[in-house]
């Protein structure tokens, strides 16, 4: 409770569950309403059912002061500034510690993703200066004014919405009138919430669309998600069948029946399906983006919001933006005309990020030797392209992205459900990788960092690896490792801490890679 108190008081704004979560290391979205729910029977706090951000500390008893609200502010486009000044009684608990403080009433729905809606009160702290990822009202054109998070670009600046359906602002000038401190709900809002619009598509232009919307997606499919999350047996098969339901939609938009590919999942088991209100809420979120590009890793993006940011520090997963993943594809260089049976793993896939783009490299290759793109895709699947991973919905993932590049063609691909880094395998079990092993003239990726390791794990790898004693950590593990794999003059592109570098424990493990390779390349990424 007093996490929630807290929250709301610093951001103007209630905490997510997903952020509940994550401030109080609870292991699912499942614990947190366990725990609102005692609470809530105590009378400690409130919350709304299908509302967003809903919950707040039911205390509210503290001291009181007054500021003055001094009009209307448009959360959607930009209106011209209208002050007509009146009091109102708000807590102290709604302002920063310091500064002159002052009310606006809120017209349109532009900031729903941050919790706040039509004729709500934000409560602002007079300020002429702001920092990326504020809320605040903004004065542009002169006169016209607007309530948008603010980011700085190349040429000015981006005022960007919280809501998939509003186009960003862009402008090179503007003035900040005041930081967003808090809001005073509307009580209307509390029992129903804002309906989306259902006429605009959110990409605005090639150098933002990517990022900025797969990003307000996933948030998207986050709300629905917490909100849905009592109608399902567990955590874990929600993340599923909305999984799934995003790869049908992909594939549909391309014109396929996702009966024909959509069996993919069917390994993952969950022996469940989304409520037919649920489905459609899913693909009408969808539907308000226009996905571009099938090279975007839109599974993997939302794979990656949905899981609890406990749950993927565990594992060591982080996410590699993509600029960084095609500097790795094309430093490796990857060349098809000297090579035409070269083979590529990425020994933790996840859902195929590395994969993806590059299919994309060997794609153009083959199109320049005058392979059509149906035999190219064949190919290119389920010859040059491997991958493993330990997360069996990552695997499915990376299996359903390669699927996505051509639809059209049936493949199977070679995406492998295992723990890399096992060495200890017996004659009854077999060792799964042994057709492979020394088969590929590319390592690439992003290996697990600093991965959560049990006393059990760590007297493993002090058994089985070279630098198990030493320097431990799942990076310097998967580089050995994946001196197996290689061929004679094979080249791994990983992307590493810089750490690494500067660190005397991981001496043990540069020592080993300058004792079975040439360093040909290393960047510093900023």
């Amino acid at each position: 409770m007093d996490f929630i108190q807290k929250y709301a008081e610093k951001k103007g704004i209630n905490p997510s569950l997903q952020e509940m979560a994550e401030a109080l290391d609870l292991s699912s979205l499942s614990s947190v309403h366990y725990h609102l729910a005692r609470l809530e029977e105590k009378s400690l706090i409130s919350r709304s059912s299908g509302t967003y951000r809903s919950v707040k500390v039911s205390n509210t008893n503290g001291p009181m002061t007054e500021i003055s609200l001094v009009g209307t502010i448009v959360a959607g486009q930009p209106i011209e500034a209208i002050e007509d000044p009146e009091p109102i009684t708000v807590p102290k608990t709604m302002l920063s510690g310091s500064g002159e403080h002052f009310a606006l009433r809120v017209s349109g729905d532009s900031m729903i993703g941050d919790g706040i809606f039509n004729r709500d009160i934000v409560v602002i702290r007079k300020q002429e200066y702001a920092n990326d990822g504020d809320t605040i009202v903004a004065i542009i054109n002169g006169n016209e004014a607007t309530l948008k998070r603010l980011y700085k670009e190349k040429d000015g600046f981006r005022l960007q919405p919280a809501n998939p359906n509003i186009e960003p602002i862009f402008t090179r000038e503007l003035l900040v009138q005041g930081k967003v401190m808090s809001v005073l709900r509307n009580i209307e809002n509390e029992l129903v919430a804002t309906p989306l619009q259902k006429n605009k598509n959110y990409i605005r232009s090639d150098e933002y669309a990517d990022t900025d919307s797969l990003k307000i997606l996933s948030d998207a499919i986050l709300q629905f998600k917490e909100e849905k999350l009592l109608n399902y047996k567990s955590e874990k098969i929600l993340d599923i069948l909305i999984l799934k339901k995003v790869f049908a939609f992909l594939l549909e938009k391309q014109g396929i029946d996702s009966k024909t590919r959509g069996n993919i999942f069917d390994v993952l088991d969950v022996n469940s399906e989304l409520k037919k209100e649920h489905a459609e809420k899913i693909e009408y979120i969808l539907s308000n983006f226009n996905i571009v590009s099938n090279s975007d890793d839109v599974l993997g993006h939302i794979y990656q919001s949905i899981q609890s940011q406990e749950n993927r520090k565990d594992a060591g997963q982080y996410y590699t933006p993509n600029k960084v993943v095609n500097f790795i594809i094309d430093k490796i260089e990857i060349n098809l005309s000297e090579n035409k049976e070269l083979k590529i793993i990425d020994p933790a896939c996840g859902s195929g990020q590395f994969l993806i783009l590059a299919y994309d490299k060997l794609l153009e290759q083959y199109k320049n030797i005058g392979i059509d793109e149906n035999t190219a895709h064949k190919n290119i699947v389920e010859k040059h392209l491997f991958g493993i991973d330990i997360d069996p919905i990552a695997c499915v993932l990376a299996k359903a992205n390669l699927v996505l590049k051509n639809p059209f063609v049936a493949v199977k691909p070679n995406i492998f459900t295992n723990d890399f880094l096992k060495r200890d395998y017996g004659l009854i079990d077999g060792d799964p990788f042994e057709s492979i092993y020394k088969q590929f003239e590319f390592v690439v990726g992003n290996p697990p960092w600093g991965a959560s390791l049990t006393k059990e794990n760590k007297k493993y790898f002090e058994k089985y690896y070279d630098i198990g004693e030493v320097g431990l950590n799942t990076f310097t593990l998967f580089i050995e490792r994946s001196f197996d794999f290689l061929k004679e003059k094979g080249r791994l592109g990983f992307l590493m801490p810089e750490a690494y570098l500067k660190i005397k424990v991981h001496q043990p493990s540069r020592q080993q890679i300058l004792s079975r390779a040439e360093i040909k390349l290393l960047a510093i990424l900023f």
